[in-house]
C-alpha cells in the first residue's frame, strides 16, 4: 500500500533530480 505512494513519488522525485 505505502509502496504504491513511495514508488510514484520517487520516480517523480528522481525525473526532477536529473532535470535540475
Amino acid at each position: 500500500m505505502i509502496k504504491s505512494m513511495v514508488m510514484p513519488s520517487y520516480i517523480h522525485h528522481s525525473e526532477n533530480t536529473l532535470a535540475i
